[in-house]
């Protein structure tokens, strides 16, 4: 058998990249809105050469499902978070897997329940993460750059409970644009 240098998979969800790097994950969310229970991939392309982070090569990623988003620290590029939409955030530095955060050490938990919808993760400009929940009483979580977790509802703009919500752009203000595709609203956050 002769494999060439490339991506384990060919189907990319996610992109994302900063400087001579590139991360990009499968991704696996119905189309209403529910979990498709695919095996975790994270596929890199870094100095010229294509590496992959699976169940294969990574024996925590066992039972981790749907990775759905990938973000790179704007400020660290050997910084970046995986969010999964079943089994929460995965954080990754210098291509090692260093932190899984779930409801057992963090806020994320989506419908009461120890799984967290993650359907998007962005990165602001003072690299704070900010993080997409779905079917969570707050339904947008701000890991923040000191390490500490904020989390945010939208009141009664979107009921929590039955809120989708996909990945929160950032723009130029850095306003926070969340769409709620279930809902089909918009809704922008000015923090600033």
């Amino acid at each position: 058998t002769i494999t060439g240098n490339g991506p384990r998979r060919n189907d990319a969800f996610r992109i994302d990249r900063s400087q001579n790097l590139v991360a990009m994950v499968p991704g696996s969310i119905t189309s209403v809105w529910g979990s498709n229970y695919s095996q975790p991939y994270l596929n890199l392309f870094n100095d010229e050469k294509w590496s992959t982070f699976h169940t294969g090569n990574t024996p925590a990623l066992a039972n981790v499902y749907d990775f759905a988003d990938v973000a790179i620290n704007p400020n660290n590029k050997n910084d970046y978070y995986v969010g999964s939409f079943h089994s929460g955030l995965f954080h990754f530095n210098q291509e090692e897997l260093v932190q899984v955060f779930h409801h057992e050490n963090s806020p994320l938990n989506s419908k009461d329940t120890s799984d967290a919808y993650i359907a998007g993760v962005t990165f602001d400009a003072a690299s704070n993460l900010w993080i997409s929940l779905s079917y969570a009483a707050s339904p947008i979580a701000v890991l923040k750059n000191d390490g500490s977790w904020q989390m945010i509802s939208l009141g009664t703009t979107i009921p929590s409970y039955n809120t989708a919500v996909d990945r929160i752009l950032i723009d130029s203000r850095g306003w926070k644009w969340v769409p709620c595709p279930r809902a089909g609203k918009l809704v922008v956050l000015d923090d600033n």
